[in-house]
């Protein structure tokens, strides 16, 4: 038995393409469930739509108010047997995609993932954006070793799954893939990495959205404690720290110290503008890009730190 289950919230720009992809697969899933969060634009309308063309059952599950974890735990519930291979809806997956994760699970594994690109750029702000996913083409074999799953493109065996005992947390609204696939490590599930196994993913279109997402992938890491293991936090911790400092040595002894902090963003302006000119070759990506990365560098440090301080009460409610 081979199921598909999502969740989704106000995805009727996307939510077609995404299922069109999944009923269009070499070998398609016997059943798909999607788990609504309480969508008011027309996401809800086109999936019915869709139902009715389908020859692949649809089960449409509305839990209005219920985060991504939620969402996931309910559709987990709906599963008993055979094989969950779950994506997100900003994601297009090629045609082979069911049939090469389900190579790994002929090998033994419990959990079975597959790599992602991002989808071509529309404009200047994708295509800087764009060039923070990940390259896998200059991946060495201990970075393949180190490559963690997505929920956007992974598979699980639900019998071991469910053995384990695995539930998303639902206490956090973002990274709950990240925490649950931990605890499954613990559990000592085997994962298995699909190199050709391709899903194209379409990251988010504007700067606000951009920096939000930021915000709250950092507050959920800091609410879990995992985000002391995301090596990329450490710039942005010590650079919200740096300027914390600079501004009370300013006041408490001398406004010189203020120099400390425009010399350390003109550097990271410089350095990240400069990784972003390698790939894009673009003078006006340069330019953006090093100003949008400093940003984002601010909304992932401001998350972790309030995550990080809410997290002994978090856990206290949990208990």
């Amino acid at each position: 038995m081979i199921t598909f289950a999502c969740t989704i919230f106000n995805e009727e720009s996307n939510i077609k393409k995404f299922l069109q992809s999944i009923v269009s697969q070499s070998i398609p899933p016997n059943k798909i469930i999607i788990v609504d969060g309480g969508s008011i634009d027309n996401t809800v309308r086109i999936i019915n739509s869709f139902k009715k063309k389908s020859k692949i059952p649809i089960k449409l599950i509305i839990s209005k108010g219920a985060n991504i974890a939620k969402g996931r735990n309910l559709y987990m519930q709906e599963v008993k047997e055979g094989f969950l291979f779950s994506g997100d809806a900003s994601t297009r997956f090629e045609k082979d995609w069911i049939k090469k994760l389900l190579e790994g699970f002929e090998e033994g594994a419990d959990i079975v993932f597959g790599v992602y690109q991002p989808e071509e750029p529309k404009n200047i702000f994708e295509k800087i954006v764009n060039t923070r996913v990940r390259d896998y083409s200059k991946y060495t074999e201990e970075d393949w070793k180190r490559e963690i799953p997505s929920n956007r493109q992974t598979a699980y065996r639900v019998s071991s799954w469910k053995k384990a005992g695995l539930v998303f947390p639902e206490w956090m609204d973002r990274a709950d893939d990240s925490w649950v696939y931990d605890k499954a490590i613990q559990k000592g599930l085997k994962f298995r990495l699909i190199k050709d196994a391709k899903v194209f993913w379409h990251p988010r279109s504007g700067l606000k959205e951009y920096l939000k997402l930021a915000y709250l992938d950092s507050l959920s890491e800091g609410l879990s404690g995992i985000v002391w293991k995301r090596k990329s936090y450490y710039l942005a911790f010590s650079s919200l720290v740096i300027l914390i400092v600079s501004l009370i040595l300013a006041i408490t002894i001398s406004l010189l110290s203020l120099l400390a902090w425009p010399v350390l963003l003109g550097g990271i302006y410089l350095l990240e503008g400069i990784k972003i000119f390698n790939k894009t070759k673009e003078i006006k990506c340069f330019l953006l890009g090093g100003a949008i990365m400093i940003l984002s560098f601010f909304a992932h440090a401001l998350g972790g730190i309030i995550g990080i301080i809410k997290r002994p009460f978090v856990k206290k409610s949990r208990n």
